[in-house]
């Protein structure tokens, strides 16, 4: 009930950068916000950002984290990953945890997701990311969050044929991934 349809519509992605940061909008057709959090501005969507630094094939991680159930397209790999939910956390190939954004309660008044427009801004420091360039190739992901009432990142919403209390609904057969939308730049 506290899904509002579009939560997970991607309909627009822009990256800019200056010589410090690196700015990023997602645009939905719409986004939840059940009032639980107010400093985090939206919940329940789950959005995963893979950058692809080095533009190579063969090289990088090819499988999101998260229970996301999703492989880069197109021999794809990323060398940086950026989750965004009840936080944001910014990972290396490897998983590590490079920073970690843990809003706050002051952060209502200026949240980084307004669900009255449907967008998520923040904002991240080229020195997590590197300088982008225009081998730059960006993935990203939208489905439900699942944080298991302990708010923060969890993982993912679990989706099977049938939407249920806890998982989504529409998985057509077992291997399709937990993601109902992504976006695939350039």
């Amino acid at each position: 009930v506290h899904f509002r349809p579009g939560s997970f519509d991607i309909t627009r992605f822009t990256l800019h950068a200056d010589s410090l940061n690196a700015s990023f909008t997602l645009k939905f057709r719409a986004l939840s916000d059940p009032g639980w959090h107010p400093e985090y501005g939206f919940q329940l969507t789950l959005v995963a950002i893979a950058i692809d630094t080095d533009g190579r094939r063969g090289t990088g991680r090819t499988a999101l984290p998260a229970q996301a159930l999703y492989t880069m397209p197109d021999g794809r790999g990323y060398e940086r990953l950026i989750l965004v939910g009840g936080r944001m956390q910014i990972h290396d190939q490897n998983g590590k945890i490079l920073a970690e954004y843990v809003p706050v309660e002051k952060d209502a008044a200026h949240p980084i997701g307004d669900a009255d427009v449907g967008t998520i801004r923040f904002t991240v420091p080229l020195s997590l990311l590197g300088i982008p360039d225009p081998r730059w190739r960006v993935v990203v992901v939208a489905g439900g969050q699942d944080d298991h009432g302990g708010a923060g990142i969890g993982e993912f919403r679990a989706v099977q044929a049938d939407r249920g209390e806890w998982n989504g609904g529409g998985r057509h057969s077992p291997e399709e991934s937990n993601i109902y939308d992504d976006l695939v730049w350039p």
